[in-house]
């Protein structure tokens, strides 16, 4: 939720139009990868997308799946996948940072 905060508030600092609709969780997660011609670059790196992706879908499953069985293993995949996500945010937003604001 933090992560998806903090790029929906980029987006908005850069005057991009936020994603919209059933899926924007998953839209505001993949658009941040591209580029956007004239506006900005990618925020996050392919590999840092797929991370955010594993850890969006074990939430959504933690908040909505109230009849399904608890998994251990994907939970600790989930946690894994998270802490790769946290120890590369900071190196990728200073990056992001830089090609945007270079001066």
């Amino acid at each position: 939720t933090s992560l998806e905060n903090a790029l929906l508030r980029t987006m908005d600092v850069l005057g991009e139009d936020r994603p919209s609709g059933p899926d924007w969780h998953k839209l505001v997660i993949d658009r941040s990868a591209r580029a956007m011609p004239g506006l900005r670059a990618p925020i996050l790196s392919k590999d840092t997308v797929q991370l955010a992706r594993e850890v969006r879908t074990f939430r959504h499953w933690a908040m909505h799946a109230y009849d399904d069985e608890f998994d251990p293993k994907r939970a600790a995949g989930a946690v894994d996948c998270a802490r790769q996500l946290a120890e590369r945010l900071r190196p990728l937003c200073e990056a992001f940072i830089e090609r945007s604001d270079p001066g």
